[in-house]
């Protein structure tokens, strides 16, 4: 098999295979994905999103389902090999989240990315203040610790550290 050169392909739909959950709280789990390379990153810059897609729409005369997309954002480092890590808010009424809800340790969702929503430049502003709720916080914590750890020594696993990362999350 040809090597890919990233995990994920703005254009074409690939399967990732769910390779662990864990609870985060009552109804947010962290979904954690191999990706079809072993050997490559996603290829998602920081702040960007990727789309899930999943039969679970009206059903069509030939008897299968209308694919359901949605945007969500990885919490997994830009730089992770092998996989990517999404943390997703379980609601009952949600068509995606509570498909997220009932996925099992080896199930599969189609996804393709990035779609780069703000071009993050590091260093380009001394400060910077951001205001987030609901979907935005996953972006604006991406942006927020790259910006912090820039240019900072990174550990074992390659994030870069630095003290001054204040986060009020209310």
């Amino acid at each position: 098999r040809a090597r890919l050169e990233s995990g994920l392909s703005p254009s074409e739909w690939r399967p990732l295979t769910v390779l662990t959950i864990d609870k985060v709280s009552p109804n947010t789990k962290k979904f954690r994905f191999l990706l079809p390379d072993e050997s490559t990153t996603a290829g998602l810059p920081v702040a960007s999103c990727l789309l899930t897609k999943a039969p679970l729409g009206a059903e069509k005369p030939d008897g299968t389902r209308k694919p359901v997309i949605r945007p969500y954002t990885p919490t997994s480092p830009p730089h992770a090999v092998g996989y990517l890590d999404l943390v997703v808010k379980v609601y009952e009424q949600g068509v995606m989240s509570a498909h997220f809800g009932r996925l099992a340790v080896g199930d599969t969702v189609e996804m393709k990315g990035p779609i780069v929503k703000l071009p993050y430049a590091p260093n380009a502003w001394e400060r910077i203040g951001m205001v987030a709720g609901g979907t935005g916080i996953t972006p604006m914590l991406q942006v927020g610790i790259c910006s912090v750890c820039n240019g900072h020594h990174a550990d074992a696993a390659g994030w870069q550290h630095r003290e001054e990362l204040w986060i009020d999350i209310t």
